[in-house]
């Protein structure tokens, strides 16, 4: 087997996942910030990019472990370790990043619920206020979806 070249992938697996949490801690920040659209945007972009590498490292990772005659993924990757001791280190970090990563990944997903449930409760209490119940939006024609109907209001839609 050859371990440098796996040792070599490891290692870029392991920068990948570091600067994923960083795409992450900036994601978090956007998400925090209400007005931050253009933050946000840029940040889960990173983020979708980086996960793209990632895949890609663990694909070449599988097929390095696969050459040597070992199974994939982390049981594989367990293998080389123990058989080469100087993988182990770089192995258990970047085991310990990613669960990071897939930790603050699951707090920015909860995040993305509460503004997201936050946001419905908001445009439901303005559509109440406006007297139009939670249906006030139209289809290509015009027509109230779910129901609504601009006569059953009394009221007349106008372009302007």
């Amino acid at each position: 087997m050859n371990s440098a070249a796996l040792k070599s992938c490891l290692e870029r697996e392991n920068a990948l996942v570091v600067e994923f949490l960083h795409a992450l801690e900036a994601e978090t920040e956007a998400l925090m910030d209400r007005r931050a659209h253009e933050s946000l945007q840029a940040a889960v972009q990173r983020k979708e990019t980086l996960a793209d590498d990632l895949a890609q490292l663990g694909a070449e990772r599988d097929a390095l472990l696969s050459d040597a005659g070992l199974a994939s993924g982390p049981a594989g990757t367990d293998a080389a370790a123990a058989a080469h001791p100087e993988l182990g280190p770089l192995w258990q970090a970047l085991q310990a990043n990613a669960a990071q990563a897939r930790e603050h990944n699951q707090r920015n997903g909860t995040l993305i619920a509460v503004n997201l449930r936050h946001t419905q409760e908001s445009l439901d209490a303005l559509r109440q206020a406006a007297g139009t119940g939670a249906a006030a939006t139209y289809d290509a024609q015009g027509r109230g979806k779910r129901g609504y109907s601009s006569a059953a209001s009394g009221r007349a839609i106008v372009a302007t």
